[in-house]
């Protein structure tokens, strides 16, 4: 699979991530991270970085990390646990492929502010769809 090419094509193609300031930085074989410009249009009423932006970034991610094995995927379950505020920066998220068969993929998530502080960390169960993601076009 061609890496460099699907985040290419997603962060160009992906409507939310893009208006949410949202994108991913890489791909490897069962690995991603993506990351969030944190800004106050993602700010929840107490001045902090909303849960559900938080949820989406790890959603990316995950989703991503189960992608690079060829096969489009679908979130099926997500366990999100927060362990301290974002306030500010780049915040970053790293997702790491668990186990991979042919129709469920599991990845773990850790978010960090842009002081490294670990902000949250998930577990994201995906169905794998037999559409295929090596070839999608810019």
């Amino acid at each position: 699979m061609n890496y460099a090419h699907f985040v290419e094509y997603f962060n160009q193609n992906d409507r939310f991530s893009i208006h949410n300031g949202m994108k991913i930085l890489k791909m490897a074989e069962g690995y991603a991270e993506a990351e969030l410009d944190y800004s106050k249009g993602n700010q929840n009423f107490m001045g902090t970085l909303h849960g559900g932006a938080l949820s989406t970034l790890a959603d990316i991610a995950a989703g991503t990390s189960i992608i690079s094995f060829g096969k489009m995927c679908v979130t099926l379950n997500a366990n999100v646990n927060y362990v301290r505020p974002a306030r500010h920066g780049k915040i970053k998220a790293i997702a790491k492929a668990v186990h991979c068969s042919r129709q469920m993929g599991t990845s773990e998530v850790r978010i960090y502010n842009e002081d490294n502080g670990l902000v949250c960390y998930c577990s994201y169960v995906m169905f794998i769809t037999n559409k295929d993601a090596t070839n999608l076009r810019l």
